[in-house]
């Protein structure tokens, strides 16, 4: 009777604790504050352990607004540039990143028109216009 007792509750905090990882996602699990490593994809149970966050492996994207930018000849062009971004290395991602997606929001806007006249396929498509 009080093994019963006993394995129950164990029963219910080992459900209540289970975590599902999917395929794209790593979790980045705590022990004591410190660092064990990553869980995921699938099912695991932290009872010691802590997911401090979630660090999703897929491709995500970034656009920037449209710029006013001269090309070699002086004519004005609008330039929108999407930035297609994603972790290749979750653990240094997790240790050395503060705050992931909004780091990925400070990346410079695409106004660097330098790098538009240093382009050759650039200055040849305005150049067959």
């Amino acid at each position: 009777m009080w093994v019963a007792a006993a394995i129950i509750p164990a029963g219910v905090l080992a459900a209540a604790s289970m975590r599902i990882a999917d395929q794209w996602e790593k979790a980045v699990m705590l022990r004591l504050g410190r660092f064990p490593g990553l869980r995921g994809p699938g099912v695991f149970v932290p009872l010691i352990d802590t997911v401090a966050y979630w660090i999703d492996l897929r491709t995500f994207t970034t656009s920037f607004k449209a710029e006013k930018t001269p090309t070699p000849d002086t004519v004005p062009v609008d330039v929108e540039a999407v930035l297609f971004w994603r972790v290749r290395g979750p653990e240094k991602a997790a240790l050395e990143v503060e705050d992931l997606p909004a780091q990925s929001d400070r990346l410079p806007p695409p106004g660097d028109e330098h790098a538009l006249r240093r382009s050759s396929s650039f200055r040849h498509r305005c150049s067959t216009r």
